[in-house]
């Protein structure tokens, strides 16, 4: 239920102060669903920002669930603005909205000015949401400084993650169009001392454990397929922290070099686990076409798996040229 009052003088809307009461309501275009919503809402055409309030049991927001909370805002004419740090609870975390700046809320293009943190969320509950395989552990981190304007978002700084134990670093990220036609979407990614078995574990890769660094350079993505990159995940030893290889995460890694069943025809079938001393793996994505590299290269073959102690396992990669489709199917169709 609403009511309030409208200024309307010749044909265009000047003041609003409206009441929502217990209010269930949907807009599809916008993928807004909100539970009981109640709210004080205050606008003028011109003037100062003047405060609303908004309260609701639960939100749904392009398909991700928002817990109870109050929202109090501030708006006038084309500009609203959040009160600083406002909390937005998301599954068991959330997200605190330092500032948060939009203008020209009546046009098609909304400009925004953002900065925040995401307080831990587990990764399990937002991939089973998403209809994701289920990761482990949680999210969190920093966003710095997001700019809207027309349709390009840009970031004033490092968008800095924390995930699967360790950290992604997002350098130079920009979206055009991102909800319109052909978006693009580019940006230089760090990851730093990610666990190894929480990555595998999740994927039904194969169990592997160690420490994983990594980048993924000079990305752009268009129409949501990637089309350049600059790639390589490498293990590093660490004291303390194993570095094992289960027989099915060999043969996984075997098969992206385009090698298959590299075990299962000599005696180290019989094995289970083995020790390794560094894995390292690559690609260069141009004109759709993968170049890939190892822990070692040569003209003809790249060391994907270097082994250690008995029994020693060593795997090498002998297709240096892969199309980006067929690499993508064997990555994510692991063990084919």
């Amino acid at each position: 239920m609403a009511k309030g009052q409208l200024g309307i003088e010749e044909g265009v809307l000047k003041y609003l102060d409206v009441d929502i009461i217990e209010t269930f309501l949907i807009l599809e275009s916008k993928k807004i669903e909100v539970d009981n919503l109640n709210a004080n809402i205050h606008w003028n055409e011109t003037g100062e920002l003047k405060k609303s309030f908004l309260k609701w049991d639960a939100l749904l927001l392009a398909g991700m669930p928002i817990n109870q909370s109050n929202l109090q805002v501030y708006a006038s004419h084309q500009h609203l603005k959040f009160q600083p740090d406002t909390i937005i609870p998301i599954f068991d975390g959330s997200v605190i909205i330092h500032q948060l700046d939009l203008n020209d809320i009546l046009k098609q293009q909304i400009s925004i000015d953002f900065d925040g943190e995401v307080k831990p969320i587990s990764l399990a509950l937002i991939t089973e949401k998403m209809g994701w395989p289920i990761m482990k552990g949680s999210i969190s981190g920093k966003i710095p400084g997001m700019k809207k304007v027309g349709n390009s978002i840009t970031f004033d700084g490092s968008l800095e993650l924390n995930v699967f134990d360790g950290t992604m670093k997002v350098d130079d990220l920009s979206m055009e169009r991102l909800f319109g036609i052909a978006p693009v979407i580019a940006a230089d990614i760090e990851f730093k001392h990610l666990n190894l078995h929480q990555i595998t574990s999740t994927y039904d890769f194969g169990d592997i454990t160690g420490v994983l660094n990594g980048y993924v350079n000079d990305l752009r993505i268009t129409n949501w397929k990637t089309d350049r990159l600059e790639a390589y995940f490498e293990t590093e030893k660490i004291k303390g922290i194993k570095q094992t290889i289960s027989q099915k995460a060999i043969d996984n890694i075997s098969s992206i070099g385009g090698i298959q069943g590299a075990l299962s025809r000599s005696f180290l079938r019989y094995f289970d686990y083995f020790k390794y001393r560094h894995i390292g793996i690559g690609c260069i994505l141009r004109n759709s076409i993968c170049e890939m590299k190892g822990v070692k290269n040569t003209d003809d073959k790249y060391h994907l798996i270097e082994g250690k102690g008995l029994p020693s396992i060593n795997i090498y990669g002998y297709r240096k040229f892969i199309d980006w489709e067929i690499f993508l199917d064997r990555l994510l169709n692991a063990n084919f």
